[in-house]
């Protein structure tokens, strides 16, 4: 981990998520469910930006 990005545990949860619901979404972009896992999958990657910022010396 470089501090600028996500830990990489981070990414490999996500992804995985994402890669599980991303074809969904795309097939049926008004699934409201589907664009708010991946909205939230978005905000739990700059909140451990943030942590990640501040540990930072």
């Amino acid at each position: 981990m470089n501090g600028r990005s996500s830990p990489p545990s981070c990414n490999r949860m996500t992804n995985f998520i994402a890669g599980i619901v991303a074809p969904h979404a795309k097939r049926t972009p008004e699934d409201e469910w589907a664009r708010l896992v991946l909205e939230q999958l978005g905000g739990i990657r700059a909140t451990l930006e943030v942590l990640t910022r501040m540990e930072r010396p």
